[in-house]
């Protein structure tokens, strides 16, 4: 499988971009359309250049966090769906990195795997970074 780097739109118009693992373009263009989105264009991601996910200098400052989680519990305390959470949280978050990574939660979850079971396994990709 390869990693793609992507821009689309999604249901509201808004334009999302990430990067997505995929066997071809054909297969990142259906995991887009189950996230209700319309791909606009895509490139497959180098192997020189690593994913995103194996970059260390990648990382996601406390306050995205901390904003992550309020909007996740708000959400969940006012009833939303988890799906509907993961997509708005995926498609607000200014951080790209963070929005990379809410794309591959969605998509996962999606597909039904368990969001405690996503965290444990996965949790190595979201380290805090203080910044000062």
């Amino acid at each position: 499988m390869e990693r793609y780097r992507y821009r689309a739109v999604n249901d509201k118009g808004r334009q999302i971009r990430g990067v997505l693992q995929a066997a071809n373009e054909a297969d990142l263009y259906n995991q887009l359309q189950k996230m209700n989105m319309e791909l606009l264009q895509c490139s497959a991601v180098s192997s020189k250049s690593g994913s995103l996910l194996s970059l260390n200098i990648r990382k996601v400052a406390v306050r995205d966090l901390i904003q992550l989680y309020i909007q996740f519990e708000q959400m969940q305390d006012a009833g939303i769906g988890l799906l509907e959470t993961l997509t708005d949280i995926r498609d607000t978050t200014t951080n790209g990195y963070l929005k990379d990574i809410m794309s591959e939660v969605y998509r996962d979850v999606s597909e039904g795997t368990s969001l405690s079971g996503w965290m444990t396994c996965r949790s190595r990709y979201v380290r805090p970074h203080v910044t000062r």
